[in-house]
């Protein structure tokens, strides 16, 4: 077969429509390898680096490429559409790597996704601004169902609740400063808050009083997001 052809691979590998077909190959050079059957075609990604095996600027990432100018760089337009680009590359392996139950890897890729996009946006209100906000939240919601996982593997659901208590509240950065980005996205916090009513219920009543303490203290230092949740938590446990 003709190593440029494609069609031998397509025909044995029938695309279904609506589903995630991933599998995991190995290269000629023995590296494994993250493959997606899509409807015309397949999608190949590297499984560690970036997805695509490119190194901008010599580095592993532009994430890293970022982080090398300081805390709070400002991106010029250039910078937020390699952002975009790096972030949807990540995202969409982080689903792939969740549709193979690989949690770990799934939500390293989902805060990568996250990070890249809360840098040096600030307040801009521009269509690249907007689509960026659009995929940091949908990256924050896969870190949330990926930590919530590993939590629920590794210490249970308080560790769970934790962080969709952090999910919300970088949902609520990435979203409340643009309305029409909100709007497109309501759905997410709702979710969100719909999972952590659905594990407050297997606290044990015991961590009762560690809630009022968290609450306490989110009032005491004014974050009143946080404190709106832990609230809402304390009333879920009932009386």
């Amino acid at each position: 077969m003709n190593n440029e052809d494609l069609t031998e691979i397509l025909r044995s590998w029938d695309e279904v429509p609506r589903s995630m077909q991933v599998r995991i190959v190995t290269a000629d050079d023995g590296r494994p390898l993250l493959q997606r059957r899509i409807e015309m075609g397949v999608v190949q990604m590297e499984l560690s680096g970036r997805p695509d095996g490119a190194r901008p600027y010599g580095l592993e990432s532009i994430l890293e490429a970022f982080r090398t100018r300081g805390p709070s760089p400002q991106l010029s337009d250039a910078d937020l559409a390699e952002a975009l680009s790096e972030a949807r590359q990540y995202l969409h392996r982080a689903l792939a790597l969740a549709s193979l139950a690989e949690i770990d890897a799934a939500g390293r890729d989902a805060a990568h996704a996250r990070e890249v996009l809360s840098i040096g946006i600030g307040s801009r209100r521009d269509p690249d601004a907007r689509a960026a906000a659009s995929i940091r939240a949908q990256a924050i919601v896969l870190w949330v169902r990926a930590e919530v996982a590993r939590a629920m593997r590794d210490h249970g659901s308080s560790r769970a609740i934790d962080a969709i208590d952090q999910g919300l509240i970088d949902l609520g950065e990435a979203l409340g400063g643009d309305p029409g980005t909100a709007a497109a996205l309501q759905g997410a916090p709702e979710l969100l808050r719909a999972l952590r009513a659905s594990l407050v219920l297997k606290l044990p009543s015991s961590q009762r009083e560690e809630m009022r303490r968290r609450l306490e203290a989110a009032i005491q230092v004014e974050n009143f997001e946080l404190a709106a949740i832990l609230r809402d938590e304390l009333r879920l446990m009932g009386p």
